[in-house]
């Protein structure tokens, strides 16, 4: 058990690291084409809208990044209380066999 929970934790961790880094990837990928465009004085109503959809963009990933990063505050809370509970048994165990 403890063992499966260790490996749904490193589950949750990679993708939790492949989110981030395609979040990242995303990111770096608009900078770089804002860059490559001329510089606009006057914004449009279209870069307006784009800015907005980019602000959408950034809460909607905000909020993935800290759903999914409380989700392994919880799974890691519970796979810590499971390990104790296991600790505890395992210790019951071994002194009703030494007894």
């Amino acid at each position: 058990m403890i063992k499966r929970h260790q490996e749904e934790l490193r589950m949750l961790h990679q993708k939790l690291d492949l989110h981030t880094d395609t979040s990242l990837d995303r990111f770096k990928q608009t900078a770089m084409e804002l860059m490559k465009k001329p510089t606009i004085r006057v914004p449009t109503s279209k870069h307006l809208e784009r800015l907005a959809e980019l602000e959408q963009l950034v809460a909607e990933q905000d909020f993935s990044l800290s759903s999914a990063t409380e989700k392994l505050k919880l799974t890691t809370a519970e796979l810590e209380r499971h390990r104790s509970a296991m600790e505890t048994q395992a210790k019951k165990h071994a002194d009703e066999m030494s007894k």
